[in-house]
């Protein structure tokens, strides 16, 4: 199915698209449950080099049953083949849907899971969803629920100024790690995201960089910590602590 209807069909409207802009990302979305197995076939190659991966992930047992095992191979092995085709098509890996029931009693392990995998892979994602019940983590009136809510709330790199190498969170120690190579680019700027429920309001910030090499600002209003790295050292690890 994917590479004899829905590929032509997406290269169809790629073509139109191209006709008028060339420098936007176009999203492609493999099948909903290509996760779990080869049925649905794989993509081969497209010509477009500037596409993205949306994939859509959800366990079975937790979508339709809000359980989990706990057991993490039950998340890699499906997870691990989304990531290995988007590394054989050469594009960028993005979750546009991934969640939980807000029912699921196993919410916070599973979702704490999964998110612990995708920063492994440097894979962005966008939630789904948040509305009142369903899948947000939001009671039917619309109040947070504050133990789902914070397992979804976490640091990520808004903008970084060249290539991810690893992201990593700590929750027991509380400690966010983004390490990336640089682009030389020196009026370019790496942006933190760092919610207030693990950092607080004065997070504290260290560089590998040389000391007097590097600088940081934060602005906690939105809770976003901006750093300018050394130009001539070629890899940055950030770390931060409340």
């Amino acid at each position: 199915f994917h590479s004899k209807v829905l590929q032509p069909f997406y290269e169809e409207n790629i073509k139109a698209i191209r006709q008028i802009t060339q420098k936007h990302l176009i999203f492609i979305e493999p099948i909903a449950f290509i996760a779990l197995g080869e049925f649905y076939g794989r993509f081969k190659p497209f010509a477009d080099k500037k596409l993205v991966y949306a994939a859509h992930f959800y366990l079975p047992s937790i979508h339709d049953y809000g359980t989990y095992s706990g057991k993490v191979e039950e998340l890699t092995k499906p997870l691990k083949r989304l990531w290995e085709e988007a590394k054989a098509l050469k594009m960028p890996l993005w979750f546009g849907e991934y969640g939980s029931p807000g029912y699921a009693k196993d919410f916070v392990p599973y979702m704490n899971d999964v998110e612990k995998i995708l920063d492994q892979w440097s894979a962005g994602s966008a939630y789904w969803s948040y509305e009142n019940g369903g899948f947000a983590p939001l009671d039917k009136d619309g109040k947070v629920i504050t133990d789902k809510f914070n397992a979804i709330h976490r640091p990520f790199p808004r903008a970084v100024a060249g290539a991810i190498i690893s992201i990593k969170l700590d929750l027991k120690q509380k400690k966010f790690t983004l390490k990336y190579k640089e682009d030389g680019a020196r009026n370019r700027k790496t942006e933190i995201f760092l919610p207030a429920h693990i950092f607080g309001d004065n997070p504290k910030v260290t560089s590998s960089d040389p000391t007097g090499k590097w600088s940081h600002s934060w602005n906690n209003e939105r809770h976003i910590l901006t750093i300018k790295a050394d130009p001539e050292t070629t890899e940055h690890t950030i770390t931060t602590t409340p």
